[in-house]
């Protein structure tokens, strides 16, 4: 084993859902981590949750949370701290993603998006970061974001939008808390398989075949490209590491910028 996180808190928004989130959750409980993760659907939750449990209940720790809402972002990081006594290692992953051209997007869409991330990300972040300044212990924070960041693609606008503001206030927040020795990164994935396009690209083979001919390495990622990121980045070999934007992309940027 690379990485060893034993007696790590580790909490992870979106934690339940198939894609980035659950994998991540799961590579850091194989890596000895105590790990948290929230979800809006209980029954994904639930499934999680007792899958991991059968390893090491003492070690998983789920709960019902929707990220659009603060207080909920902010309960779930404070259920966390009640329950293990702490956190070390936030994963700010929850997202929504609703591609429409721009003239469709209605105010539900644009706030569903922008409730999740950035708010739900800053919130959660926020709390955190208490319970780290108050112990005084370093930390480490990282912003699930997206290509889209830098990227013009059509029908993206708002969720392009969103995930630029992550990317911007992590730089921020990294220049404010590095000198609580509190790390704060954001890595920026591709065109990775996750519940949230798994529909588009299954039911659409063509659109695949197209995406994997942008694609420096031709072939889109698996989430497992998205938790050794995050790994490397929560570990100390990347000590030295803030303010940074990681991107994980197979190549895209290469051709899409």
């Amino acid at each position: 084993m690379r990485y060893d996180f034993t007696d790590k808190v580790v909490a992870v928004t979106g934690g339940a859902s198939f894609g980035m989130g659950n994998y991540m959750a799961r590579t850091f409980f194989a890596a000895n981590a105590k790990v948290a993760i929230c979800s809006r659907r209980k029954d994904k939750l639930d499934e999680s949750v007792a899958s991991l449990a059968k390893a090491d209940s003492n070690r998983i720790f789920g709960m019902q949370a929707d990220m659009t809402d603060p207080d909920n972002a902010s309960k779930f990081i404070e259920e966390t701290i009640k329950h293990y006594g702490k956190i070390d290692i936030l994963v700010n992953n929850a997202g929504v993603f609703v591609p429409k051209p721009a003239v469709e997007v209605t105010v539900e869409d644009y706030d569903n998006q922008f409730n999740t991330k950035p708010r739900g990300y800053f919130f959660t972040a926020q709390t955190a970061v208490k319970d780290m300044m108050k112990r005084k212990q370093s930390g480490c924070i990282i912003n699930i974001g997206s290509v889209n960041a830098v990227c013009k693609t059509l029908n993206n606008a708002v969720y392009a939008a969103a995930n630029a503001a992550v990317a911007h206030f992590t730089e921020c927040l990294a220049r404010e808390w590095g000198p609580y020795k509190i790390r704060v990164n954001c890595i920026q994935p591709g065109s990775i398989r996750t519940e949230i396009n798994y529909e588009k690209y299954t039911e659409h083979p063509e659109l695949e075949a197209d995406m994997n001919t942008k694609l420096a390495l031709g072939h889109r990622g698996d989430p497992k490209y998205i938790a050794d990121a995050a790994l490397f980045l929560a570990s100390e070999d990347a000590e030295y590491i803030t303010g940074d934007c990681l991107t994980v992309d197979g190549g895209f940027l290469l051709y899409s910028l």
